[in-house]
């Protein structure tokens, strides 16, 4: 996992997630693209999905669930998570 701290997007790639034994079809539609990801273009998510992520360690953690749009390319690592302020669907607005 890659910790971003300038980017607002949480990004899972679809090998990650089926790695995991999620189907596609639990993904929500989404319609905005990514900009400035891949260099020169613009790129569609295959939708978005909540999954819950636990923080830190065995002694001292917390569990947030967390946004991420799922992408259909190849990646270094198999997930980013965006910088803290990236809200969650449990933060209250």
């Amino acid at each position: 996992m890659l910790k971003d701290g300038g980017s607002c997007l949480n990004i899972l790639y679809v090998d990650m997630l089926e790695a995991m034994g999620i189907p596609c079809a639990n993904l929500r539609t989404t319609l905005f693209p990514f900009y400035g990801i891949i260099p020169g273009m613009m790129a569609y998510p295959l939708g978005d999905i909540d999954l819950p992520v636990t923080f830190d360690d065995r002694d001292n953690f917390r569990v947030e669930t967390l946004i991420f749009e799922v992408a259909d390319w190849e990646g270094a690592y198999h997930t980013i998570v965006g910088r803290p302020g990236w809200r969650s669907p449990t933060t209250p607005t």
